[in-house]
């Protein structure tokens, strides 16, 4: 989704306009060959490692990059990224929100845990 407003204005319905901003530098234009109705495009995704290769987050795996601010969600326990230029917004798991995870995990006694 391309946000057409400031993620600091955001509210739960915002406009939007079909497809996906380009992604990390992996990201690329495709097309699903065996569904011609969907429109093709680019997929948006971050791969975690190129988050911090190409700079939208800091070696200390939690500070953001030039351009970037680093946001934390209070629902989720989770932080996501929001470049005002752009109005690119980037979700994703960091060391604090995969540590809320496993303390969540281990307070329910669950066997483990999955992240994608």
């Amino acid at each position: 989704m391309v946000v057409q407003t400031s993620m600091t204005e955001r509210n739960q319905f915002e406009k939007s306009v079909v497809g996906a901003p380009k992604g990390d530098s992996d990201d690329a234009y495709w097309d699903d060959p065996y569904c011609n109705k969907e429109p093709g495009g680019l997929s948006g995704i971050w791969k975690w490692t190129n988050l911090r290769k190409e700079g939208l987050i800091q070696d200390d795996m939690t500070s953001a990059g030039p351009g970037w601010q680093r946001n934390w969600d209070e629902t989720s326990q989770t932080p996501w990224l929001y470049n005002p230029e752009t109005k690119n917004f980037i979700s994703y798991d960091d060391p604090q929100s995969l540590n809320v995870k496993i303390d969540h995990a281990l307070c329910e006694d669950l066997a483990g845990v999955m992240v994608w």
